[in-house]
């Protein structure tokens, strides 16, 4: 990695400033994905070299955990409705992780070329990816537990 840092920043809602909590982080972010049911804030820190994936404890804005092994990510991170977490990479692949970080099963799935939009999902389970100067959909298939564990895969309709 490059070894230039950035800084994201927690403000309170009356936006006064008194209590802004500010955590250091490798890479300049790119994209941010909050998860109320866990209060967990998803973050990417995009470098040259590679981008790492961060969970960030709201409450304490302390790092709970990261990866750095899931390519050049351009793009906020998706949480769906099952709190599973998806992202794209500049290798055209997308990867759905659980909330502690492990790519499910049948993933990553190569969508095409480069993506460095942002991903989209209906609610019913429907992944829109950007990627290069087309759009494709996918239906992700659910989990009979409600989406708690289990694999999952993701198909092009």
């Amino acid at each position: 990695m490059n070894g230039k840092s950035h800084q994201l920043y927690r403000v309170p809602k009356s936006g006064n400033g008194t209590q802004v909590k500010k955590l250091t982080m490798m890479g300049s972010v790119v994209g941010l994905a909050y998860d109320k049911d866990i209060n967990v804030i998803y973050a990417v820190g995009f470098q040259t070299t590679g981008s790492t994936l961060y969970k960030i404890d709201a409450a304490t804005f302390q790092i709970l955990s990261s990866r750095s092994d899931l390519g050049r990510i351009r793009s906020s991170p998706l949480i769906d409705k099952n709190g599973d977490l998806y992202v794209g990479n500049e290798q055209g692949l997308v990867y759905s992780l659980d909330s502690s970080l492990n790519v499910r099963t049948n993933y990553p799935f190569f969508a095409g070329s480069s993506i460095t939009t942002n991903l989209s999902m209906s609610d019913d389970g429907l992944l829109f990816v950007g990627t290069g100067n087309s759009a494709a959909v996918y239906k992700t298939s659910g989990r009979p537990d409600g989406g708690k564990s289990g694999a999952g895969e993701a198909k092009r309709r």
